[in-house]
């Protein structure tokens, strides 16, 4: 690993102008002891071909915090299932030797995934706040806000945008995004409880989200 001081990073990337996964996201994932992350919904595939790509995702060496919302694609709710949950079937597929890797990783406690159910009346059906934060074995840390997939070998690409800090050039506002995901990881925020996924599984929390029906 490098330092992320050294990959040479911009404060903002643009899908017309960049490639944001291999410009930026891959970079700063292959090179950080920590990675947390808050976003609408989780993708099962890009997890997967991301842990398939980086040793240091299912090794032990990167630490992934991830908080979600509890709407999730059919597709993406079965694979993730079977990840999380507790006590989920035997591994089966065409990926089975990675699947296992991310399950172990999962149950060493080095991939976290905690699901964001609102908790009143008048905030809508699900979490809506994208932030990301690398953190590297030197403590310089990267934050990110905005629109961002983050999948991988996706031949299709959305109009998306990121802006970016970085801790040697704006402390202040990078401690401000990881105390807002400290926030609600740890179950402090307002109108918001957290689960982790295994408890929310069991208690019937998870909801498919209606993608499903643009497609009929």
């Amino acid at each position: 690993m490098v330092s992320l001081k050294d990959i040479g990073i911009k404060d903002e990337y643009r899908s017309d102008t960049d490639d944001i996964v291999e410009d930026f996201f891959i970079p700063c994932l292959a090179n950080c002891t920590e990675y947390h992350r808050c976003t609408e919904m989780i993708s099962s595939k890009a997890l997967i071909e991301t842990a398939t790509r980086l040793d240091n995702i299912t090794d032990g060496s990167t630490i992934m915090r991830i908080v979600v919302g509890h709407r999730l694609s059919v597709k993406d709710m079965n694979v993730l299932v079977s990840l999380f949950a507790d006590g989920a079937g035997p591994v089966k597929g065409s990926k089975v030797e990675i699947i296992q890797r991310i399950k172990n990783a999962v149950r060493q406690g080095s991939i976290q995934v905690r699901i964001a159910m609102p908790n009143a009346e008048h905030v809508m059906a699900s979490i809506s706040e994208r932030i990301g934060i690398f953190k590297d074995a030197d403590g310089s840390m990267v934050a990110f806000t905005g629109t961002f997939k983050g999948a991988v070998a996706n031949p299709t690409k959305g109009f998306e945008a990121i802006d970016v800090f970085t801790s040697w050039n704006d402390m202040a506002r990078v401690e401000r995004k990881m105390a807002h995901f400290e926030q609600i990881w740890q179950n402090k925020a307002k109108y918001l409880e957290l689960y982790d996924f295994a408890q929310a599984e069991k208690m019937s929390l998870l909801k498919y989200s209606a993608d499903w029906l643009m497609k009929c």
